[in-house]
């Protein structure tokens, strides 16, 4: 896989002391003891520079994972593009776009949140299990979905990068289905969302237990924590059962109000929307 990301100035370091174990667990090369985050005083930029040292250690080992292991491959946008600073590349299963079957598409929270990632930070204290979205992509192919992981926060707006990713790939595919995790940040036809989405929010909450809101957009959830970084990965086995039975159901009969590309060609893509997590 041709490293077009991390991106930047700022180098690697020849002493950086961490690698990952077998476990996904970010280690001392030599003690093996855990990560942890150090902050020195008196040199905030300093520990600024360790952080994005670490954070472009852990995308680019992310990105090495997602395509040694599980055979993701790089799309540029435009499709055939050229550009190779990753402001407009994402991660595809082979067959992602043209399998007539389910797609999962994975999207961050805005940040410096990579492709492939729900929290730097949690891979970085809990490990790749915890903290990447490798756990979905593995179940996801396991049960026969193919996978796009947009890549939001990578140049540009997240707003352009999502809309762009819609216009020129997703309303094209030829998916019977597309299956949204969004986690934080997003956005959507709130009458369609009440139909087809479901909501796991913060909560001291057993998992998966209802959670009223005034305000909710759609059947909310407890994601089983109150930490939001780590959200996606304790909600993610009744995310999964939600999507197997969505896509099993009768196509919903609310209309999907967000005018795209595809809708004005007279195509309408139907799917599932789940956002992971929002505040109740």
């Amino acid at each position: 896989m041709e490293r077009t990301e991390p991106q930047g100035s700022v180098p690697l370091l020849p002493d950086f002391p961490y690698r990952f174990g077998r476990d996904g667990r970010l280690c001392h090369v030599d003690t093996r003891e855990p990560f942890v985050f150090g902050y020195r005083r008196g040199d905030a930029l300093g520990t600024q520079q360790r952080h994005r040292v670490l954070g472009r250690y852990i995308t680019q080992h992310v990105y090495d994972v997602l395509h040694e292991e599980y055979g993701l491959r790089q799309v540029s946008l435009p499709p055939g593009g050229s550009d190779l600073r990753g402001q407009n590349l994402l991660l595809v299963s082979p067959k992602a776009l043209e399998s007539q079957g389910n797609l999962m598409v994975l999207i961050q929270d805005r940040g410096t949140v990579r492709c492939g990632q729900w929290s730097w930070k949690v891979i970085a204290r809990e490990g790749l299990e915890r903290g990447s979205q490798i756990p979905y992509v593995r179940r996801a192919l396991a049960e026969a979905w193919e996978v796009l992981l947009m890549n939001p926060n990578a140049g540009g707006s997240p707003e352009d990068h999502v809309s762009l990713v819609w216009n020129l790939l997703l309303s094209r595919c030829a998916a019977k289905n597309i299956a949204v995790v969004a986690h934080g940040y997003g956005g959507g036809s709130r009458d369609w969302l009440k139909a087809n989405a479901k909501k796991w929010v913060l909560s001291c909450k057993p998992l998966n237990r209802p959670v009223g809101s005034l305000k909710a957009d759609c059947p909310q959830l407890s994601a089983g924590t109150q930490c939001h970084e780590a959200a996606p990965a304790t909600c993610m086995d009744p995310l999964f059962r939600f999507f197997a039975k969505a896509v099993k159901a009768k196509p919903a009969t609310v209309p999907f109000d967000i005018i795209t590309r595809s809708k004005s060609r007279g195509r309408l893509s139907q799917g599932t929307a789940a956002a992971v997590p929002g505040k109740p």
